[in-house]
């Protein structure tokens, strides 16, 4: 019986203490300060979405992509430019955008005194993406594009 308590009070406490981004995706930025209000989370969003499996809990991962990207959109504070090498390295997979702008986000977020090039933090988030297709465990496999980049990494 002991055992049985126990257990239930482990699944009930794994349960209160998860993440659950499903709310969050409701949320629309209206003003500069709700952005900036938001950094914190947006962070945390970030941060789930590069140190989780793309297969894990899809909702949730969906949910706090949605809102990164709102908060990406609202944000006076800072700019993010999707070009075509964007493009043509995720092909405009959700899964694939989802870590690239997940990583932009994390990288400006973390760097807040500096002030990054559109190329440097393009660059940082092609290396966070491509990291975390390498990474078996995440279960998002390198598409063509991706490929070329970890074979020109291991010449190196």
């Amino acid at each position: 019986m002991k055992q049985l308590i126990l257990i239930f009070t482990l699944c009930v406490s794994s349960t209160l203490f998860s993440q659950d981004y499903v709310k969050l995706a409701e949320t629309n930025f209206k003003t500069a300060e709700e952005c900036k209000e938001a950094e914190p989370k947006v962070l945390e969003c970030a941060n789930y979405l590069l140190n989780t499996s793309a297969n894990a809990n899809e909702l949730n991962r969906l949910s706090a992509f949605q809102y990164l990207f709102k908060w990406m959109e609202g944000t006076a504070d800072y700019t993010f430019s999707i070009d075509a090498d964007v493009v043509d390295l995720t092909k405009g997979d959700t899964s694939y955008m989802a870590i690239y702008f997940a990583a932009m986000v994390q990288t400006v977020l973390q760097n807040k005194g500096e002030k990054l090039s559109d190329e440097a933090l393009h660059e940082t988030a092609v290396n966070k993406l491509v990291s975390y297709c390498e990474d078996d465990t995440n279960g998002l496999k390198p598409n063509r594009a991706i490929k070329k980049i970890i074979k020109k990494r291991k010449k190196s």
